[in-house]
């Protein structure tokens, strides 16, 4: 024998329903998959760049190691809004992956804004002192960079700049999205869900907007 009845994202049994009517889902899962592949380029190019120049002295050299870290926050921001944004997670377990989604988007947009700030203050001083030594193919003083390299470190933390923007913007519409969804309707005012089951299977959903008659 089955049954039929009406639960609320409080009930017990909605643990067990799966939720794809969260708000721009897909959307999120987007931003999720685009941020995690920007965290990687991140990480990649400052890995790369504090190989590249290693000891050499170069101009705001330190910043690479901040990038490392940050590109690794931004893979992790980016992996929780995959899980939110996936079709099959229950709906308790969204809304607290949105809860923790909102502050990992708050902290990686403001991440990204600081190291695209000191990204573009290093490309400054790297272009000033390649304007400075323009025509002289001796290494810099201060440094063991010659005006080649300067040109290539100049280009590179261009690159990492243009990142560290577009990962601040994603991060940024992330935010906007998860509080849509994490600071939404209670329980209270939530949405009625209709369901058949049979034992502990359910057989049959339906949602039904606050106010609207449920026949079983």
């Amino acid at each position: 024998m089955g049954d039929h009845g009406v639960l609320r994202p409080s009930d017990d049994l909605a643990s067990v329903v799966t939720d794809s009517t969260a708000k721009y889902r897909s959307a999120i899962y987007i931003l999720g998959v685009i941020q995690v592949l920007l965290g990687i380029g991140a990480l990649a190019l400052e890995l790369a760049a504090l190989i590249m120049f290693y000891e050499t002295g170069a101009p705001g050299y330190p910043i690479e190691y901040a990038g490392i870290w940050a590109g690794i926050f931004a893979i992790v921001t980016g992996m929780v809004q995959l899980l939110a944004g996936k079709k099959t997670v229950t709906l308790s377990a969204r809304r607290k992956l949105f809860t923790v989604s909102v502050f990992l988007a708050l902290i990686s947009t403001i991440q990204a804004m600081v190291m695209f700030s000191l990204t573009a203050y290093n490309i400054y001083i790297v272009r000033r002192e390649i304007t400075r030594r323009e025509g002289n193919q001796q290494p810099v003083g201060g440094t063991n960079l010659n005006l080649d390299q300067l040109k290539d470190l100049a280009m590179m933390r261009s690159v990492v700049a243009l990142v560290y923007i577009s990962l601040a913007i994603i991060a940024m519409i992330s935010l906007v999205l998860d509080c849509c969804n994490a600071c939404g309707k209670t329980s209270a005012g939530a949405d009625d869900v209709a369901y058949t089951s049979v034992g502990q299977q359910v057989k049959q959903i339906r949602i039904f907007k606050k106010g609207q008659n449920v026949k079983a």
